[in-house]
């Protein structure tokens, strides 16, 4: 049986889908952030994010959690989110 492939979507503007008061607790909880960010976006049913708009997710999350130290990360921290983010799994099937 041949599975038809879900088209990739694309949430470029997935910032602007948190309110100030989940931004403040995403930077205030830097251990959970991906998870929040992540459980917000599968809410608004994102099953399946282009690559593209999964590195501004990724990026995203990263600068959520490190501020302004985010720049000084690692080429491989960056790329471990990404595939973090890409490989988490669908709560909508």
């Amino acid at each position: 049986m041949s599975r038809v492939r879900r088209g990739y979507q694309d949430y470029s503007s997935w910032q602007s889908f948190g309110t100030e008061v989940f931004w403040h607790d995403v930077r205030e909880n830097g251990a959970v952030a991906h998870e929040m960010v992540t459980q917000r976006l599968s809410d608004l049913n994102l099953q399946n994010p282009s690559e593209s708009c999964s590195r501004l997710i990724a990026g995203g999350i990263l600068v959520a959690v490190h501020g302004p130290r985010s720049k000084l990360l690692s080429a491989s921290e960056c790329d471990q989110m990404f595939a973090w983010f890409k490989a988490r799994p669908c709560s909508v099937p």
